[in-house]
């Protein structure tokens, strides 16, 4: 009996090790070309973060990301192997054994009869002391600036 106690014992500790750690978490619903910020904090730099979806067909979101002067454009599908982005948030320890600190952006859910798309993030912090400052709806950041 003690036998099948070890194999179950096994199975459940992997899991719990394997998974990621999120340190923040979020869902947000944004209709067409609406911008969500989001401030992260190390230390004494404060970095923002915007992301805003422009367009939805053939189950895919187009998304664009404004992050440390740099902006990304991307396409999140609904039912394929492409539903998230992941964008490094703050430089790499090279001594660390751990991932740098990431955002993963992901897209859960359309809705047709109110054209407003669910989207996730997760924020993994790699170990470092980073915290989310703010999390807000904002009117205008220049993204059509580009």
């Amino acid at each position: 009996m003690k036998i099948l106690y070890f194999p179950l014992l096994l199975f459940l500790f992997s899991i719990f090790m394997w998974a990621d750690n999120w340190k923040y978490q979020g869902e947000v619903e944004l209709k067409k070309d609406e911008i969500y910020h989001l401030a992260f904090q190390e230390r004494e730099v404060m970095k923002d973060l915007y992301f805003r979806w422009t367009l939805h067909k053939n189950q895919g979101l187009v998304m664009h990301v404004h992050y440390d002067g740099f902006v990304h454009q991307f396409i999140l599908y609904e039912r394929y192997h492409r539903r998230g982005f992941k964008v490094q948030l703050f430089k790499h320890n090279s001594r660390a054994y751990t991932a740098a600190p990431y955002i993963w952006i992901r897209m859960v859910d359309y809705k047709y009869d109110t054209k407003t798309a669910l989207i996730r993030f997760l924020v993994h912090d790699g170990n470092k002391e980073i915290s989310l400052v703010s999390q807000e709806k904002v009117n205008s950041v220049g993204f059509r600036g580009y």
